[in-house]
């Protein structure tokens, strides 16, 4: 019995399937809007086997879907400043200043 061939990705790479994506652009500049037109499409795809299209699918996908390569570093930044006598206040002032207490430290209304 034959082991199935699980492919993680795709077999087709990115500049196969970018080839293939910019074959049919060219060859179907626009949108297919009549049956006649539609059904040219479909003759030219037809050409291929579903394990193909599938390939080249998955591949652009992936390719979509993949996180850009990270251009910044942390080491591009400057070092933050820090500042001499500086202090964050624990509760920020004003009105909202009783909702950031802990609940314990709110007064609570008695009621009648």
């Amino acid at each position: 019995m034959e082991k199935p061939i699980i492919d993680p990705v795709s077999s087709k790479t990115s500049e196969e399937a970018l080839d293939f994506v910019r074959k049919m652009q060219k060859r179907f500049p626009k949108t297919p809007r009549t049956k006649k037109e539609l059904a040219a499409v479909e003759k030219y795809l037809a050409k291929f086997t579903d394990a193909e299209l599938k390939a080249v699918g998955r591949r652009v996908l992936s390719d979509l879907m993949q996180r850009p390569p990270r251009t910044i570093d942390p080491d591009d930044f400057p070092p933050a400043p820090i500042e001499k006598g500086m202090k964050p206040k624990a509760y920020p002032a004003g009105k909202r200043a009783a909702a950031a207490r802990p609940r314990s430290a709110r007064r609570r209304t008695k009621r009648s």
